[in-house]
């Protein structure tokens, strides 16, 4: 059997990544005799397999058109589900990982070199820090080379049966190029990426410092999820929330100064700190492609009567701000101000005049507007209680929303200029196309417009080192909970994310399509957004052997009625690590974390880190 080009480049790749991820004899590398240049490594290869179906949900009844004029009734899965569908047992990840890191003090060589190095020398100030960092990072996903059929072919999409009369909907053909296409965008965006991850250079001198170059940045005290720490844009898609936080930021082309301020009256170890950086990276380009397993809420079939647009900023746009950090007394406070783009995208819809179909889609623009965040931070120890309280507060200015679509189920058949301001406000965030007025019988385009709300975030969090001799006779128990609230000030009553999680019946009573769309689970309903949010979190660890053995416990609870429970457990002898674990997502499909709901699985990942 031969194999392609690509396919034999696949290959090689994780081939490469999994020998790296090998046991092999512990070796270090001395570059020069003063130690000044480190290089780091980490490889591991993850293997995921599912235990709940991606092909749960509710029945119902509907009209399919076969042949003429034809019509059958049938059985249909509408609700919840997952796509590409697949069983219990399959293989939901193989993720090959690797990052190579350089770390290289220049100062010996600056005092010494004649080159451009020793240039440096020449500064009208002195300069107590050189140095650069150089990371590479390899990531491959071997589920779209040899998963299951879902994944690796485009059965799901070429099966795909549409439920409109055959002069409405996309013929056979259509449907197949349709899933090829996707699929095709799935195996560039998904499949392999190797990057120079960060390029930086480090200067500093007295109380001054300046990172230059490609890099992360982190502000804010939470973990796991991010109210001031949005400065970097996540990639989800190598496995969304599942894969840790910070192997998901995304860097970026970034200045970075820091400027210490000497104590004054009741503030101690202040400083300044600034960023600008430049750059189109958003979470949504590439994003997590159409029959990847981590697309949230996904029906089990896609619609191919829609085409989605991403609309990434320009190549020069700019995020920014700066932060006070200083102590008073035991407490450590900071002081936020700046601009990014948040992962949540605004999406807005273009649904062209006349019948829609394959030929003639409607288009969804995902768009990143820019959101301004100001916020401030406190922690604090309380050595009574061998505790930890960390705080956050963040106002987001403009943040991006959408809606269903509220009204009479008759709107999308009102008259052009229609007064009824129920159908006026449809166009702003809406997306439900049914729900626009004039719908399928409009003379011109109707183009849909963004909406924004602000909205106050929170947080509090508490870390406690506790001895429990019942438990762990030679180590502390640690305890990490965190609580987090979020209202959105004047929320559209009909809010959601810009996520469908089932299909229903179009409400079209009197539409003159009312007959031939009686029952047919045509429009989507989308993820309902609560005005006030609430979510706690808790993480329980400890360690046994020395270190050996790592236990831990992470609860998640979305107050939507929401569980993600994980339970872990890590085997550690340096370099090597195996990590065994669990995760299930319990409860209603929605809030923060229910979209990945029947997501359940168990995960073996085989790690080496020098």
């Amino acid at each position: 059997m031969r194999l392609s080009a690509v396919a034999g480049r696949r290959l090689l790749a994780a081939a490469v990544s999994f020998s790296a991820a090998l046991p092999a004899p512990a070796l270090s590398f001395t570059i020069d005799p003063d130690g000044d240049a480190k290089i780091g490594l980490r490889t591991y290869t993850a293997v995921r397999v599912g235990t709940q179906a991606f092909d749960s949900g509710g029945t119902g009844v509907a009209s399919r058109f076969v042949g003429g004029a034809g019509k059958v009734r049938e059985r249909f899965n509408f609700q919840d589900g997952s796509f590409p569908r697949t069983g219990s047992g399959n293989l939901r990840q193989h993720r090959f990982f690797i990052e190579i890191e350089l770390n290289h003090k220049l100062n010996a060589l600056m005092q010494r070199a004649n080159g451009p190095v020793g240039l440096f020398r020449l500064l009208p100030f002195d300069v107590d820090h050189l140095g650069y960092n150089l990371t590479y990072r390899g990531e491959h996903e071997g589920i779209y080379d040899w998963g299951p059929k879902g994944f690796t072919t485009y059965r799901d999409y070429k099966n795909y049966q549409g439920f409109l009369p055959p002069a409405f909907s996309a013929t056979p053909e259509q449907i197949k190029d349709y899933g090829k296409e996707l699929q095709r965008r799935a195996n560039r965006v998904a499949v392999s990426r190797h990057r120079l991850f960060q390029a930086y250079l480090d200067v500093e001198s007295g109380p001054v410092f300046v990172r230059v170059g490609r890099q992360n940045l982190s502000w804010g005290e939470t973990d796991n999820f991010r109210l001031l720490d949005n400065i970097n844009p996540l990639d989800n898609g190598f496995g969304g929330f599942f894969v840790e936080l910070d192997e998901r930021r995304i860097p970026l082309d970034m200045l970075r100064t820091n400027l210490a301020l000497p104590d004054w009256g009741p503030f101690s170890q202040a400083f300044l700190e600034g960023f600008g950086a430049l750059g189109n990276q958003v979470s949504f380009q590439p994003g997590i492609p159409d029959g990847s397993p981590w697309n949230p809420g996904s029906l089990n079939a896609q619609n191919p009567n829609l085409r989605t647009f991403r609309e990434v900023p320009d190549v020069d746009d700019f995020r920014g701000g700066a932060r006070a950090v200083f102590n008073v007394q035991d407490i450590t406070f900071s002081v936020a101000h700046y601009w990014t783009f948040l992962d949540v995208q605004a999406v807005r819809l273009r649904v062209p005049p006349g019948f829609t179909g394959i030929e003639n889609r409607v288009k969804a623009h995902s768009v990143a507007p820019k959101v301004p965040i100001t916020g401030a931070s406190a922690t604090f120890a309380v050595p009574r209680f061998y505790t930890i309280v960390r705080s956050e507060f963040a106002y987001f200015h403009g943040e991006p929303a959408n809606r269903q679509g509220i009204g009479l189920p008759d709107q999308a058949v009102q008259p052009e200029g229609s007064e009824d301001p129920r159908m006026r406000v449809n166009l702003e965030g809406g997306l439900d196309p049914f729900r626009f007025p004039n719908y399928l019988f409009a003379s011109k385009a109707i183009v849909g417009r963004i909406a924004k709300k602000d909205s106050i975030n929170w947080a509090i969090g508490f870390d406690v080192n506790r001895y429990l001799r019942w438990i762990n006779p030679s180590q502390t128990i640690f305890f990490s909970t965190q609580f987090f609230y979020k209202h959105i000030i004047d929320a559209f009553p009909d809010q959601v994310l810009p996520v469908r999680m089932r299909a229903i019946p179009v409400p079209l009573q009197t539409s003159p399509l009312g007959a031939i769309l009686n029952d047919v689970p045509l429009e989507p309903r989308l993820a309902q957004v609560e005005q006030n949010q609430f979510l706690q979190t808790l993480r329980i660890q400890t360690t046994y052997r020395g270190g050996t053995i790592q236990p831990q416990m992470t609860l998640f609870y979305d107050w939507t009625g929401v569980w993600y429970f994980q339970p872990l457990v890590r085997f550690v002898r340096d370099p090597f690590r195996l990590t065994l674990d669990y995760t299930g997502i319990e409860g209603t499909r929605g809030g923060q974390i229910g979209l990945l709901r029947d997501r359940d699985n168990v995960r073996m990942q085989f790690e080496v880190a020098f």
